[in-house]
C-alpha cells in the first residue's frame, strides 16, 4: 500500500479552504442571526441590563493521512445564564468513545504539526473588566466559551455521532430546550450543526490528539441601548480520521 505523500497535504490543505462553498457560509449568517433575534427577544422580556455574546466562525477541518475533507460549523452561542439544576438526561455520562487504532504520526509534515494538542490550543486572552462586567465576570464567560469549544468539538463521544452530552449540559435551560428540539431534525435546521460529528460507520479516529491553532479575543460592545461583552472565536480543528476499520496509512 502506498505511503501518504505529505509533500502535497500543504498545497491540499489550502485548496480546500478555497473551495468553502458560499452557501455553507449564508447558512451559518442565517443560523447566527436567528439565534441573536432570539435572545434579544429573551432579553427584553427579561429586563436584561447587560450580555455576553460568543460569536464564532469555526473553521473545522477533518484531515486524514490521504486527503482532508474541510467542513463550516458556526457557533454563536450566548454565554451562561443563571438556570435551574441540569436534568439527569444532561449530565454528562461515561458513553463508549470512537475506537482509537494505533498508526504513525497522521499529523507529520502537514501544516497541521506544529498546531496545538487538544484543549492545550484554546488559550485564553487576559480579562479584565468591561462591560459593565468585572474581571472576575469575564474570566468566567471566557472560561465558559472555552468549555464549550471542547465539548463540541473534542470530545469523542460527540465526535462519533453519539448524543452531545457535554455540551447539551453547558447550556442555559432556554438553550438547551431549543437544542434538543431541533438536535438531527431530518427536516430544517438541525442544531447538531453546533457540534462537530462524524457520521456512524464513516470514519474513527487514527489518532488520540486532535490539533488545535486559532485565537480567541473579547470585546465590549452596546446593543439596544445596553452594554455587551463580545467573544470572538475562531479555531482550526484538525482530526486525523480513517475508515472504519482500515488500518493502513490511507483512506480508501
Amino acid at each position: 500500500m502506498p505511503t501518504p505523500d505529505h509533500d502535497d497535504l500543504d498545497a491540499r490543505f489550502t485548496a480546500l479552504m478555497r473551495q468553502i462553498d458560499a452557501e455553507q457560509a449564508a447558512r451559518m449568517r442565517r443560523a447566527g442571526r436567528r439565534l441573536d433575534r432570539r435572545r434579544r427577544r429573551h432579553d427584553r422580556s427579561h429586563g436584561a441590563r447587560r450580555r455576553v455574546t460568543l460569536a464564532a466562525w469555526l473553521a473545522v477541518a477533518a484531515v486524514a493521512a490521504a486527503g482532508a475533507a474541510v467542513t463550516l460549523r458556526p457557533d454563536l452561542l450566548p454565554a451562561p445564564s443563571s438556570s435551574g439544576p441540569v436534568p439527569e438526561e444532561t449530565r454528562p455520562v461515561a458513553t463508549r468513545a470512537p475506537r482509537v487504532v494505533a498508526a504513525p504520526d497522521p499529523f507529520a509534515g502537514s501544516p497541521a504539526a506544529g498546531f496545538a494538542d487538544g484543549e492545550g490550543g484554546l488559550v485564553l486572552p487576559p480579562a479584565r473588566a468591561m462591560a459593565g462586567l468585572s474581571a472576575k465576570e469575564v474570566g468566567a464567560a471566557l472560561r465558559h466559551a472555552r468549555a464549550l469549544l471542547a465539548a463540541s468539538h473534542l470530545d469523542r463521544p460527540t465526535l462519533a455521532g453519539e448524543r452531545p452530552r457535554p455540551f447539551i449540559a453547558l447550556l442555559s435551560s432556554e438553550q438547551r430546550r431549543g437544542f434538543l428540539e431541533r438536535l438531527d431534525r431530518k427536516k430544517g435546521w438541525n442544531s447538531r450543526w453546533w457540534v462537530t460529528g462524524f457520521a456512524p460507520g464513516t470514519a474513527e479516529l487514527a489518532s488520540d490528539v486532535i490539533k488545535v491553532d486559532g485565537d480567541m479575543t473579547v470585546s465590549a460592545g452596546r446593543r439596544d441601548g445596553r452594554p455587551e461583552l463580545r467573544v470572538h472565536v475562531y479555531y482550526l480543528f484538525v482530526y486525523a480520521i480513517r475508515r472504519p476499520g482500515n488500518r493502513g496509512p490511507r483512506c480508501g
